[in-house]
């Protein structure tokens, strides 16, 4: 291997080179892209979304009561309208 080094210097320090350029750049570009910030347009809000997991049985649950409840109303509806 030094006996390659020795025999072409210039093809050594030229590939030394070359692979410290290349390393350097890609060092570069990425301590350049944690420092970028995102650029938003003026005024603009950020909005989040907040969600929550649903369970299918409390789905179902509701849907019960909401029935229950309808069913109640149209009862005294009816009752209203039998003592009329």
């Amino acid at each position: 291997m030094i006996d390659l080094i020795r025999r072409y210097p210039k093809a050594f320090g030229f590939s030394l080179l070359l692979h410290v350029v290349i390393i350097g750049l890609t060092l570069l570009e990425l301590s350049s892209q944690s420092e970028r910030k995102l650029i938003t347009k003026p005024g603009a809000v950020d909005q989040t979304i907040k969600a929550e997991i649903v369970d299918q049985k409390r789905l179902d649950q509701r849907a019960a009561e909401l029935k229950q409840q309808q069913e109640q109303k149209a009862k005294r509806e009816r009752e209203a309208k039998r003592l009329q």
